[in-house]
């Protein structure tokens, strides 16, 4: 496959009814897109329930050109932003769609019920200043006086495992799974795949919760209270309760932009509460971390809003200026501080250079606070840590 030498693109917005699909096709005619075309189409699904009853889809071709470089694929997706707040006026949202390079445009699909075409034309192209994305910060994992002693799991057999689910079917194999992690660390390569096995394969599986999931974050809390873990451990623990309880608003304006209502998907909420109950004894353990993973209680007292941290948040920030470390830092002190213009203003500058999709922070009724919580549960897997086993 050859490499890009510009970039063009399609957008897909789904609408109620055919005569919504006409009225948008027209607007995004008007708007500038030379090639859109509308056609009926089934409801779109969400997490097993329907959003809406959305019958057409509009199509939009935009030939560009636009550069291949982060640059251009911010301007692009800043038009489309624009479009979908276009969709919205007709009851319709944003469902996606792809970029490729210029030579495919000729395979554009014409054949629809509904077909506008406007040759030469394109939509406003925004002028964006190019946002540099500030050096990378290795977290330490040390010093770490952690020791190895007994990690209370007690009632962990207490739980009908075998009632819950997971993303594979029945979760009566979470025991062990938890076992294994609180007590086979020495070999590190086993180690990892037991987490791998119970949080990306099963508790996690893509992002999605289950109804094992929220039952077993408070074992997982326990091994980090404890100190009975090495801390590269204790890191990935950490990040696995970030990630688990961001679901929670992650999903409530994913399906937001789908067009429905501020709806979380099932077991988020449950999800959120378990971790939630035990952010303040990790908190406690602030002073006994190492910056790797302070850096990770920072995410989780800005998910709660648990302000006891706030001053050694707003510290470690100072610490890491100027660096994407501190980027996050400077954005979970904002949200601990209340402080939504500051918050707002770095959830953009963070999308912009990590280059995220960044639709979330048009969506209507989503606030600064919101968006920069989500942020922050992306941002989560993309700083480099020192790892030893």
């Amino acid at each position: 496959m050859s490499e890009w030498t510009a970039m063009a693109g399609t957008s897909l917005f789904v609408v109620p009814d055919e005569e919504r699909a006409h009225a948008l096709a027209e607007a995004l005619a008007q708007f500038g897109y030379p090639r859109v075309t509308a056609r009926p189409t089934r409801p779109a699904p969400l997490d097993l329930d329907t959003v809406m009853e959305p019958t057409w889809t509009v199509t939009v071709l935009d030939e560009g050109p636009y550069p291949t470089d982060a640059l251009g694929h911010r301007t692009y997706r800043a038009v489309v932003r624009q479009a979908t707040a276009l969709a919205r006026q007709y009851g319709g949202f944003h469902r996606g769609g792809s970029q490729f390079g210029v030579s495919m445009v000729d395979h554009f699909d014409q054949d629809a019920p509904i077909t506008l075409i406007n040759p030469g034309r394109r939509p406003p192209v925004p002028e964006l200043v190019e946002i540099i994305e500030p050096p990378d910060a290795t977290l330490a994992l040390t010093p770490d006086d952690w020791e190895e002693t007994e990690i209370d799991l007690s009632g962990l057999d207490d739980v009908d495992w075998a009632a819950l689910d997971h993303a594979h079917g029945s979760a009566e194999d979470i025991p062990d799974l938890i076992r294994g992690l609180a007590y086979e660390f020495e070999v590190w390569e086993e180690w990892t795949e037991i987490h791998s096995e119970l949080f990306a394969d099963n508790l996690l599986h893509q992002g999605t919760c289950y109804s094992a999931t929220a039952p077993a974050m408070p074992f997982i809390a326990e091994m980090l209270a404890s100190g009975g873990l090495p801390a590269v451990c204790r890191s990935y623990l950490y990040t696995d309760l970030v990630l688990a309880a961001g679901e929670w608003e992650s999903s409530i304006v994913a399906r937001m932009r789908l067009g429905g209502g501020p709806v979380a998907a099932a077991w988020t909420d449950e999800v959120y509460q378990a971790v939630g109950a035990f952010v303040p004894a990790l908190l406690a353990r602030w002073d006994f971390e190492p910056p790797a993973n302070r850096y990770l209680l920072a995410f989780l007292a800005a998910l709660y809003s648990r302000t006891e941290v706030a001053d050694k948040v707003d510290a470690m920030a100072d610490q890491f200026s100027d660096t994407k470390p501190g980027c996050y830092l400077r954005l979970a002190a904002a949200l601990l501080r209340g402080a939504d213009d500051e918050a707002a203003e770095m959830s953009a500058g963070i999308a912009a250079w990590e280059d995220y999709d960044d639709g979330y922070m048009d969506v209507p009724d989503v606030g600064a606070a919101m968006q920069g919580r989500i942020t922050l549960t992306r941002g989560v897997l993309t700083t480099a840590y020192e790892e030893s086993s």
